[in-house]
């Protein structure tokens, strides 16, 4: 009976039961909550029973049976990803299932090349993508939503071990007349009287903010947005 309940069904059954809403596990591995929805009723009836109690409007909770099949499906899905790590060991190739985060405003940058060009590297792994602000990231990382986090050392976290991968010093953004367009550099003490643009976003905002402060300056913050595209289209 059992063959007729596929691993993605399984995984679908696993994050409703963690999650405690379809809704949950739905934004959890990024899957419409019908698929889901359909994948768990399948599975009851597979199995002629019950797994989770519906509570309208409020998620959903395991059944007495639910929790011991909850059980046993992560059993399941930790030997089959068993396999794939036996197999590629035995290859020599990386396979298997591999969550990335990315902070926000990187994202349109590096995405692209990891999802194309590491596809291309190495086939055998399924990439989800996970984007969003610092914080967020560590908590992900923190909680293992996400296995990797591609954002900027800008928090010391002794629980997270971080790898330098390039240095990207900050730079100035202004609009093609400005008068600073021309140059090549500037200074703080440029910047201090111009209205500025803050990207107000966890760890962001704090990190440029403290530039100013480190040059014994007080920036001219005119506009805030946690967006990075808003703040492109304001300084423009």
């Amino acid at each position: 009976m059992l063959s007729r309940i596929t691993q993605r069904q399984l995984e679908y059954f696993v994050a409703s039961g963690e999650a405690g809403s379809i809704i949950g596990a739905s934004e959890r591995i990024h899957v419409s909550s019908p698929s889901i929805s359909a994948a768990i009723t399948h599975i009851e009836s597979e199995l002629g029973v019950q797994l989770f109690v519906r509570h309208h409007a409020q998620g959903v909770s395991l059944t007495a049976i639910g929790h011991q099949v909850l059980k046993e499906a992560k059993l399941i899905l930790e030997q089959m990803m068993n396999l794939y790590t036996i197999a590629s060991e035995s290859m020599n190739n990386v396979r298997g299932p591999l969550r990335v985060g990315c902070l926000d405003t990187l994202a349109p940058m590096l995405t692209p090349e990891l999802v194309f060009g590491f596809g291309r590297a190495f086939p055998g792994v399924r990439i989800t993508l996970v984007e969003g602000h610092h914080e967020q990231l560590l908590k992900q990382l923190r909680a293992a939503d996400i296995d990797i986090a591609l954002t900027y050392d800008l928090v010391p976290a002794n629980d997270i071990a971080f790898t330098s991968l390039a240095q990207l010093p900050p730079y100035v953004m202004v609009g093609e007349h400005h008068p600073l367009a021309t140059q090549s550099a500037v200074t703080i003490q440029d910047l201090a009287t111009m209205p500025m643009v803050l990207l107000d976003m966890p760890w962001s905002r704090e990190y440029f903010l403290g530039l100013f402060s480190e040059a014994g300056v007080t920036p001219n913050v005119v506009m805030r947005s946690g967006n990075m595209e808003v703040v492109r289209a304001m300084v423009a």
